[in-house]
């Protein structure tokens, strides 16, 4: 029974296998009763130019050039763009940083000048009061506010710098980001250009050939 069932399944795969080359010989048959009269009807020198026409749209270089695929100048103009704009949100982030701690580092040394303001005041009222003990606490206390205040005042200087010069490197990198963009814009454009143009012209030459 075995045996049966495997004549069987040999059987069966030759007979799937005659079907498709049956069916491969038939298509070719086919293919031959629709070209092979037009064909032999076709004198030698037709047959050639027929040739020479298939043999100038394949190695037309209006069809060579109609590639979809985004030239490199243009994606290193996108590359560098895409950098360029990381760099924009970094420097972004550290401008607005810097103006936050340079207000922060103002506030505070405001509070600095009216503590000197108020230790002041309590210093002359007690000389005025002739509490030198207290009078001469207070001038040591104001003199370390006065230290406290210079420090402050420096670092409101250094940041006050460094958000400047990095104000300014962003505003150069903007001006640098709008000129990459026009440049891009204009190679795209130039690039869209050229393929409209060879494929009109590969469309032209297209028709010509099978006119």
């Amino acid at each position: 029974m075995a045996e049966l069932q495997w004549r069987l399944g040999e059987l069966q795969s030759r007979s799937c296998s005659l079907e498709h080359q049956i069916q491969q010989e038939e298509e070719e048959l086919q293919t031959e009763e629709v070209e092979g009269p037009a064909l032999r009807s076709c004198s030698h020198t037709q047959l050639r130019d027929m040739g020479h026409a298939l043999d100038d749209l394949v190695t037309s270089q209006n069809r060579t050039r109609i590639c979809v695929s985004t030239p490199e100048g243009i994606l290193r103009l996108q590359e560098q763009e895409q950098t360029l704009s990381l760099s924009i949100k970094d420097a972004t982030a550290k401008v607005v940083m810097s103006q936050r701690l340079g207000g922060s580092l103002t506030r505070k040394l405001s509070e600095t000048e009216t503590q000197l303001l108020a230790l002041h005041e309590a210093k002359l009222a007690a000389i005025t009061g002739n509490d030198f003990s207290s009078a001469k606490e207070l001038k040591v206390e104001m003199r370390a506010v006065y230290g406290e205040r210079e420090r402050l005042e420096l670092l409101v200087k250094r940041f006050h710098s460094l958000s400047f010069g990095n104000s300014q490197d962003l505003a150069k990198m903007k001006t640098q980001l709008q000129q990459l963009k026009q440049e891009l814009g204009t190679r795209q454009a130039q690039h869209e250009w050229t393929l409209k143009e060879n494929a009109v012209k590969y469309i032209e030459l297209l028709e010509d050939r099978l006119q």
